[in-house]
C-alpha cells in the first residue's frame, strides 16, 4: 500500500498506531522477514513529509536501522540504507543525528567491498553517503575524507544510477583546493569532462555542478581543466534545451571569466561572447543573471585589448537592461556587478581619450540613457550601490560641476577669509581708538 505512486496512505498508517510495532520489528533478528518488511514500510514513510519522517525518528528508528547495516541479508541492508538516506535527505537536524553515530561513515564504506558485490547496495550506499555530504552546512572534513575516494571511483561505473549518485556526492563536497587536487591526482577530471557529452540530461547537470565548483578553484586548477578541453565541452551546453543545464553552464563560465587575463582570453578566443550576449537577450531571468555574471567578470578582469573586444561585442548595451530588471526584482547583487563593470569601462574610456576630448564611453552611455538609469539609484538603501552611483556621477558625468563647486567653495572661503581679515583690521582700529579714549 505504501509503495503506491499516487497518494500513499502514510497518514492513515501513522494514525492507526502501528508505527511503534514496525520500529520494534526492526530489532527482531530472529525473523528476517519481519525485519525486511518493516524496513521497507519505514523507507516509504520516510519518503513522505517532514512530520511523517519525524514520527519515525522520534521512535528511535535511526539506531535500529544502523544496526541492520551489519545484517548478512542483502535485501535488509538495502532497505536499511534506503530508509537512512530518506531520513538524511529530510533535514539538517536528522542528517546530524546520523553523523553523530560513532563510526557511521566507516560502517557505510565497509558496504562497498561487500561480497558478493550487490549493485543495489552500492547504488543506495553511494546515495546515502551523498546525502550525508550535503553542503548546507559544509560537511565535516572527516566525512569528506572517506566519501571523496568512493565518489571519485564510483562515478566511472557503467551503472547509470551509481554514476548519478556519485556525481551528486561530488557536487556536494568539491569546493576547490585539496578536493580538486585529489581528483587531479586520480585522473578524474578528464573523465568528468567526457561525461558532459552524455545524452542523459540528469547526468550532465550533475557533472556540470562538479565542474562549476572545480573552475572556481585556483588559477592552476582552472588552467588544468581548460587544458583538458572543458570549454569545448561547455560551449554546446550554453545552448542546451534544458534551462537548468544552460544555467549551470553559465555559472561555470562565470567562474572562468572571474579568473586570469589568460583564462578570459580563452573564453574570447572560443567565440563565446556572442553566445553570452544571446543568452542575455533571449533567455529567462535566472539564465540572464548568470550570463550577466559571466560578462561582468570578463569586463572587470580584462586588459585594454580584451576590453576593446568586449565593447565591440556590445557589453555597454547588454548590461543596461539589468538596471531595469532591478526595479521589479530587487536584484542588488546584479546591479552592483553591472555598476562595477560600467566603472571599469568608463575608466578605460578616460584612459584612451585624447586631451580635451570627450570620454567616448560616457558619451555612448548618455546617448543610450544608461547614465540616467544609473542616477535613479542615487537614493538606494543599499550603501554599496549608492556609493558606486555617486562615484560614476562625480568622476565621469559631472566632473566639471564638482570642480566648479570646489572652486566656488574655495572662492567663498577666500571671501570669508578676506571678510574676516577686514573685520580684524577694523577691530584693531576700534581697539586703538577705544584705548586712546580710555587713556584720555
Amino acid at each position: 500500500m505504501l509503495c503506491s505512486d499516487s497518494d500513499p496512505p502514510i497518514e492513515e498508517v501513522l494514525d492507526s498506531g502501528l508505527l511503534p510495532y514496525f520500529v520494534e520489528m526492526l530489532k527482531n533478528f530472529d525473523n528476517i522477514f519481519l525485519q525486511f518488511e518493516s524496513a521497507w514500510i519505514i523507507s516509504n514513510i520516510c519518503a513522505g513529509t517532514h512530520e511523517e519522517t519525524k514520527a519515525v525518528v522520534d521512535l528511535g528508528a535511526i539506531g535500529a536501522l544502523v544496526d541492520l547495516l551489519k545484517s548478512e541479508e542483502d535485501n535488509i541492508v538495502e532497505q536499511a540504507i534506503w530508509a537512512l538516506a530518506n531520513i538524511s535527505s529530510d533535514c539538517q537536524e536528522f542528517r546530524f543525528l546520523i553523523l553523530d553515530i560513532p563510526d557511521i561513515i566507516l560502517q557505510i564504506t565497509q558496504l562497498f567491498p561487500r561480497q558478493p558485490i550487490n549493485r543495489k547496495i552500492i547504488s543506495q550506499g553511494v546515495f546515502f553517503l551523498a546525502t550525508l555530504c550535503r553542503s548546507d552546512p559544509v560537511p565535516d572534513q572527516e566525512v569528506v575524507k572517506f566519501a571523496l575516494p568512493i565518489f571519485a571511483i564510483m562515478f566511472r561505473s557503467a551503472d547509470r544510477e551509481i554514476q548519478y549518485n556519485s556525481c551528486y556526492g561530488l557536487s556536494n563536497i568539491v569546493t576547490g583546493g585539496e578536493h580538486v587536487e585529489y581528483l587531479k591526482k586520480y585522473g578524474s577530471i578528464p573523465h568528468l569532462i567526457e561525461l558532459l557529452y552524455d545524452k542523459s540530461d540528469e547526468l550532465v547537470f550533475r557533472v556540470l555542478r562538479v565542474m562549476g565548483a572545480i573552475v572556481g578553484g585556483t588559477k592552476e586548477q582552472t588552467d588544468y581543466v581548460l587544458e583538458h578541453g572543458f570549454l569545448r565541452a561547455l560551449t554546446p551546453l550554453l545552448s542546451h534545451e534544458s534551462d537548468n543545464i544552460k544555467k549551470e553552464a553559465c555559472f561555470a563560465l562565470s567562474n572562468i571569466t572571474a579568473g586570469s587575463v589568460e583564462q578570459i582570453d580563452k573564453v574570447i578566443s572560443a567565440n563565446l561572447l556572442p553566445v553570452i550576449t544571446n543568452l542575455i537577450m533571449n533567455e529567462n531571468l535566472s539564465i540572464k543573471k548568470e550570463a550577466c555574471w559571466s560578462l561582468s567578470n570578463a569586463v572587470n578582469g580584462s586588459n585594454p585589448i580584451q576590453l576593446t573586444k568586449l565593447i565591440y561585442a556590445g557589453c555597454i548595451e547588454f548590461f543596461a537592461p539589468f538596471l531595469q530588471y532591478y526595479q521589479n526584482n530587487q536584484m542588488d547583487e546584479i546591479v552592483v556587478i553591472v555598476l562595477e563593470a560600467y566603472i571599469k569601462l568608463l575608466t578605460f574610456g578616460q584612459m584612451i581619450k585624447a586631451e580635451n576630448s570627450p570620454n567616448l564611453i560616457a558619451n555612448k552611455m548618455e546617448e543610450l540613457g544608461i547614465s540616467e538609469a544609473i542616477l535613479k539609484f542615487e537614493n538606494s538603501k543599499n550603501q554599496k550601490i549608492k556609493y558606486l552611483v555617486e562615484k560614476i556621477d562625480e568622476c565621469f558625468f559631472h566632473p566639471n560641476e564638482n570642480e566648479n563647486e570646489n572652486e566656488n567653495e574655495n572662492e567663498n572661503e577666500n571671501e570669508n577669509e578676506n571678510e574676516n581679515m577686514y573685520e580684524n583690521e577694523n577691530m584693531d582700529e576700534n581697539e586703538n581708538e577705544t584705548g586712546t579714549n580710555n587713556l584720555d
